[in-house]
């Protein structure tokens, strides 16, 4: 009997000691009431809405004047042509050693220009980073085979500071349209064919998928 009654004042020692502890000393008191088994819910000022990401073009043969998203852009290719002489974009100095220009930059070789005007819009919320660069050009040999001559971009209209080493790099607003001419260099034998494709290169960091999709190809005729 004596021993219940101890029993009894040291579980009321207990919990008097508890609820000093959360008066005085401040502590707080827990999310969950214990006595009904409600819990508080705090209230969570995002609403669950996810950024939606504008559905990628299917992996086909493109045309000129078809849109193309890829990754976190849109691409449209305007229009294509060939010329012997430079218009309105620098000179690709650098290349001086494997083809060959005049003072005013035309080329004087068995090459010629190939200028690609191309659109593009980024579909994002932010401002997106792309090198221009990463595009590149195809163009068959020959009507009769596959074999083809390929060219990276190697100027750009719109673009400041040609050589340095971020040249092509340039910078996207959201929602708004950029329209450049990229540049490419390509035999004058090959371009008899008056065909070519239009490389586009996924940038983007991407999923174990789309790192199998890497390309969308265009169509070009000039």
């Amino acid at each position: 009997m004596r021993g219940k009654v101890i029993y009894k004042i040291i579980i009321a020692a207990m919990f008097i000691c508890s609820v000093y502890i959360l008066i005085v000393k401040g502590m707080p008191i827990p999310g969950k009431n214990v006595w009904n088994n409600e819990e508080i819910v705090e209230e969570d000022g995002d609403n669950g809405e996810e950024e939606e990401r504008k559905e990628e073009s299917e992996l086909r043969l493109y045309q000129i004047g078809e849109e193309v998203t890829f990754g976190s852009y849109t691409y449209k290719v305007n229009s294509a042509m060939e010329s012997k002489e430079k218009g309105n974009f620098p000179a690709p100095t650098d290349y001086s050693k494997r083809y060959t220009f005049d003072e005013s930059g035309n080329i004087t070789g068995d090459d010629s220009y190939v200028v690609v005007n191309l659109t593009i819009v980024n579909n994002t919320k932010e401002i997106k980073e792309l090198y221009l660069n990463s595009m590149a050009l195809v163009v068959y040999k020959n009507n009769t085979t596959t074999e083809c001559d390929y060219s990276e971009c190697v100027s750009s209209s719109k673009l400041e500071g040609y050589g340095r080493k971020d040249y092509f790099r340039t910078d996207f607003e959201p929602s708004v349209e950029y329209t450049y001419d990229l540049v490419f260099i390509i035999p004058d034998q090959s371009l008899k064919t008056k065909r070519g494709r239009l490389v586009i290169s996924r940038q983007d960091p991407s999923t174990r998928k789309e790192d199998e999709d890497k390309t969308r190809l265009v169509e070009v005729n000039f």
